[in-house]
């Protein structure tokens, strides 16, 4: 989740922390993200190419999205 793509942290600022494993709740409203809009616009959406007979093991999971 953190690392998805190369500029995360130019785009997000967050007040996220893990303990032991586990995202732990936030003093601030919402999801405690906040999200640079102009920043954003640098990275314009690009489709992934999903490969469905790759990602998915025998039993239809999906292995690596």
């Amino acid at each position: 989740m953190l690392s998805d793509v190369p500029w995360r942290w130019d785009v997000v600022q967050s007040s996220l922390e893990t303990e032991n494993g586990y995202w732990l709740p936030t003093n601030v409203p919402g999801l405690g993200i906040e999200v640079d809009e102009a920043r954003a616009k640098e990275h314009p959406f690009q489709q992934e190419v999903m490969h469905p007979l790759t990602i998915r093991a025998a039993d239809n999971a999906i292995l690596d999205w």
